[in-house]
């Protein structure tokens, strides 16, 4: 599935999980700023504390 959007990442991403109830999220993931967020980056950072699903982040 391809779809472009113009939302905020973080609320796309939630919401498609929503609505496939998967049981996990795979993200890649590339920051630049901060302890955490060098590790997981912003969108990634905020998909794993907000999602139902688990997450797997990938570099």
């Amino acid at each position: 599935m391809t779809e472009l959007v113009t939302r905020n990442a973080i609320d796309e991403i939630l919401e498609v999980e929503d609505a496939f109830e998967p049981t996990i999220v795979v993200m890649g993931a590339k920051g630049r700023h901060g302890a955490v967020r060098a590790l997981l980056g912003g969108v990634a950072e905020a998909v794993v504390h907000r999602a139902t699903a688990h997450v797997l982040m990938v570099r």
